[in-house]
């Protein structure tokens, strides 16, 4: 790993590689459109030596071409796993049509279907993963049992300061950016959630206030960058935010010490038209415009490390 004068901080790039869902419903056929788009991200991030991970689903470690692409570029890479409940064996009758948590499924179903992730990428790559992720963050304390089990050392599916209970899903609004050992493993799984946080440095007591405020009184809504920008949830998340936003929220993290930050998106989302969020060129150009402004911050002008999930737990580890 490159020495930098900033050896502490370290820049994760995660992405969900998965089945096309152009709105975010499921497809009749599955299809991977969108591993097209995969070459020219890889290609950006290669501009930076970074090696990013790509979290693998089902339909993508089950692909001949996919797993002919990921080969030729796994020494650039770390392959993880990704898990979407409605297109991972063992399927049910009546689960290929329903987008579910995989945190709502019986400890003996999620059991079954991450083995089934685990061992199709082993089949496919000649290694068993290391990291995961699961599909929309459908977290739980029997995941974070299985993962151990099935010998996985570190998770990324925490998604900080951030509820879907409204979706029947997991709740995160008490958990931080900042990286832990999962209470249950023994210090065998680490999780590196997703770099969530506010766009400026803010008392934890003001976090908490802020995070419970129900939404029925727009007050969040008044606080945010579209009416008074005083408060805002910033993602680093190139789909969604702009690159001032990232860096804004990249310097409240180095602030608050810190020191790994967790970059996400889709793969759906670095090819046009597979995405609400890029539907043609000009959308896509932009996203990709505004990761590499952030990277080139990041990387040539505050000096981060960039590693993958797996080399951030063994740094962690030491």
């Amino acid at each position: 790993m490159p020495g930098t004068e900033n050896g502490h901080n370290y820049l994760i790039i995660s992405i969900d590689v998965e089945e096309d869902m152009p709105n975010w419903q499921i497809e009749e056929t599955t299809t991977i459109r969108n591993l097209e788009g995969i070459p020219r991200l890889q290609e950006l991030l290669e501009k930076y030596n970074i090696r990013p991970t790509y979290l693998l689903n089902y339909p993508y470690a089950s692909d001949e071409k996919a797993v002919e692409y990921f080969t030729k570029i796994k020494d650039k890479c770390e392959i993880g796993a990704h898990l979407h409940s409605w297109n991972t064996p063992p399927i049910a009758e009546g689960e290929s049509g329903k987008i579910e948590y995989q945190s709502n499924l019986t400890y003996q179903r999620q059991y079954e279907k991450i083995k089934s992730i685990t061992d199709k990428l082993a089949e496919s790559f000649g290694e068993a993963p290391t990291a995961f992720r699961a599909g929309k963050f459908g977290f739980n304390e029997d995941t974070e049992d299985i993962l151990v089990r099935l010998g996985y050392l570190v998770d990324s599916s925490i998604s900080p300061m951030i509820s879907w209970h409204n979706q029947n899903g997991p709740c995160f609004l008490n958990y931080r950016a900042k990286p832990f050992w999962l209470k249950n493993s023994g210090n065998k799984l680490l999780e590196v959630p997703i770099t969530i946080g506010f766009n400026r440095n803010i008392p934890e007591i003001f976090e908490k206030f802020y995070l419970h405020i129900p939404r029925f009184t727009k007050i969040r809504g008044l606080l945010s960058k579209d009416y008074l920008n005083i408060l805002d949830l910033v993602w680093l998340y190139p789909t969604l935010f702009s690159e001032k936003e990232m860096i804004s929220l990249l310097e409240v993290m180095i602030e608050k010490k810190i020191e790994v930050f967790n970059v996400f998106f889709h793969s759906s989302e670095i090819k046009a038209g597979e995405s609400i969020y890029t539907r043609n060129e000009d959308e896509l150009d932009e996203c990709f415009k505004r990761l590499e402004i952030f990277l080139e911050y990041a990387i040539n002008k505050k000096g981060i490390n960039s590693v993958t999930l797996s080399e951030y737990r063994a740094i962690y580890n030491e």
